[in-house]
């Protein structure tokens, strides 16, 4: 069997030559400018996206749109304005919220959106109890999970298609929706 290397051993407190101590120092020095930075970077970047957002579905779709016009071309550029559709119900919402969303496609007649999952946590040593039915997993004593999902894409299609084919808005603020418009910029 070969032997762990020399930095898993537990080894002597021992006094670090003051040179490895300032490298040391230096760089915990470093990856702290880096994370500084990092988070000033990351802070902007939010900042920008959010004005590209604005830009492209408010303040170009308000220009267009009260010009009377779905398109424009420029000599760089093709913009054109589209609805834009987005619908999730994200597991970070209180259960409740998700409860209500969930309700309100069942009482709709939308319950076959939701997909369904168990979960089972077994230890190691408990492969064969995971191979059994969830009626064997209640009656052996397992704890099981139930939760329920909407892919945020089947969601968003049927949310399209609920607007563009049977010209109806569903609570949008119930299952996490937004219907609005884009403008698509294409460079030329």
């Amino acid at each position: 069997m070969a032997k762990p290397p020399s930095f898993v051993k537990p080894r002597k407190q021992q006094l670090l030559p003051q040179d490895k101590l300032d490298e040391i120092v230096n760089l915990i020095g470093d990856v702290n400018k880096i994370d500084e930075v990092t988070a000033t970077l990351e802070a902007r970047l939010s900042q920008l996206n959010a004005k590209r957002y604005e830009i492209l579905h408010t303040a170009l779709p308000d220009i267009l749109e009260a010009a009377g016009v779905l398109r424009v071309t420029t000599e760089l550029y093709d913009v054109q304005l589209t609805s834009y559709y987005a619908a999730n119900i994200p597991v970070s919402w209180p259960e409740e919220r998700r409860r209500a969303a969930f309700d309100w496609l069942i009482d709709n007649g939308h319950g076959d959106l939701i997909k369904t999952e168990i979960t089972a946590v077994f230890g190691k040593s408990e492969y064969d109890q995971a191979t059994a039915l969830l009626q064997q997993l209640n009656d052996d004593g397992v704890s099981a999970n139930m939760k329920e999902n909407i892919n945020h894409n089947t969601l968003k299609s049927w949310l399209k298609e609920q607007v563009e084919k049977y010209n109806t808005i569903p609570p949008l603020d119930i299952i996490g929706g937004v219907v609005g418009r884009v403008a698509k910029i294409k460079e030329l």
